[in-house]
């Protein structure tokens, strides 16, 4: 998948928030767990992958677009349930959607 649509990405993860809107792109060590309050985006846990020194938490929006977060530690949470997430304003990247060019560089 191309990360410019949303998939999942080696480098980096992103999603559309609607058609007319840039592309965002947060690397998956940059998401963090926060209370839906504070959310910047708001998924359900699909997949918990152990990989010894850190985990990947695959999730899935409403709208049918993937993600990765990197953790430390297995949520507290179960398969299926919703969780939130925040990353800091200077780890949120901006592209254009028709020339996947970084916005604001």
């Amino acid at each position: 998948h191309s990360p410019m649509t949303g998939a999942r990405a080696p480098v980096r993860h992103a999603w559309r928030t609607n058609a007319s809107d840039p592309v965002i792109g947060i690397r998956p060590e940059h998401l963090r767990i926060c209370d839906g309050d504070e959310a910047l985006i708001t998924a359900k846990l699909e997949l918990i992958e152990q990989l010894g020194e850190y985990v990947l938490i695959h999730m899935l929006t409403d709208d049918g677009v993937e993600f990765t977060a990197k953790g430390e530690s297995e949520p507290a949470v179960r398969k299926g349930a919703y969780m939130s997430f925040t990353a800091r304003p200077s780890r949120i990247h901006l592209f254009d959607r028709l020339s996947n060019n970084r916005i604001g560089v």
